[in-house]
């Protein structure tokens, strides 16, 4: 534990260290299920999916009734658009434990990616019943919610969520968005302006300070923000995209 923690702060900083940290924890506890299964966890966050993929399919080798795995493998294959084994692996750890909100919360981003709102919404409520400090299934739930025009419901599960978890840059941005589609500009650069604040390397932040600049007439300042974006990412193609169409 005491490693997997001194990987997390070399993680946050992005030092390289930390990679060879979480493999020297799972190749000296090769038949720990919860080694290999927090360490996935781990490199599922910095953005391995291959790795992570190779160490959750070793839990289940280890323990095939972790039905954290399934979720987490779910997870990899939704996100690589595989929906068929992403599903296979979400229904798998419901069997497991029926109360898994995050499978639920994982089966309601499949259908909302699919466009079936209905079935997205009703997995979606289901894992916040069954957890309701759970802030991915709210900020889904909201995410929902904005897309159907629903901002009132959308804005208060987002405050419940900032309320939950004050460090998610993601929900600051979600609120500022709908503040967009609402058309409350000003309110919404404020939370674009507190994104930016908590983490100014996040790319997306930037951009998204720059869309709301830019729909207050400020372009200077939205081309900044724009250009911002890209010095952090060269590949954020949305940002380049606002450059190319504010050029003269």
């Amino acid at each position: 534990m005491a490693k997997f923690n001194l990987a997390a702060c070399y993680n946050s900083i992005g030092h390289d260290t930390a990679a060879t940290i979480l493999d020297d924890i799972v190749e000296n506890n090769p038949k720990s299920f919860v080694a290999h299964l927090a360490v996935g966890s781990s490199y599922l966050g910095r953005g391995d999916a291959a790795r992570a993929e190779s160490l959750f399919n070793r839990v289940l080798e280890i323990n095939p009734n972790s039905a954290e795995a399934h979720v987490n493998l779910g997870h990899i294959f939704r996100v690589q658009g595989d929906t068929t084994r992403a599903l296979k692996h979400f229904r798998r750890a419901l069997r497991i434990d029926p109360k898994s909100y995050k499978a639920y919360n994982q089966i309601g981003a499949v259908y909302l990616q699919q466009n079936r709102l209905e079935p997205a919404e009703a997995n979606f409520r289901l894992a916040h019943r069954l957890n309701g400090a759970y802030v991915p299934a709210i900020n889904n739930l909201a995410s929902l919610y904005s897309r159907a025009s629903r901002f009132t419901e959308a804005e208060r599960l987002i405050a419940r969520a900032i309320k939950l978890d004050r460090s998610d840059v993601g929900l600051y941005i979600a609120m500022g968005a709908i503040k967009i589609r609402k058309r409350q500009l000003h309110k919404a650069l404020e939370f674009f302006n507190k994104a930016v604040d908590m983490e100014p390397t996040a790319p997306f932040a930037h951009y998204w300070r720059g869309m709301a600049l830019k729909s207050l007439s400020r372009s200077q300042e939205a081309m900044a923000a724009f250009r911002t974006a890209l010095q952090i990412d060269s590949s954020f193609a949305p940002a380049l995209e606002q450059i190319k169409q504010m050029r003269p």
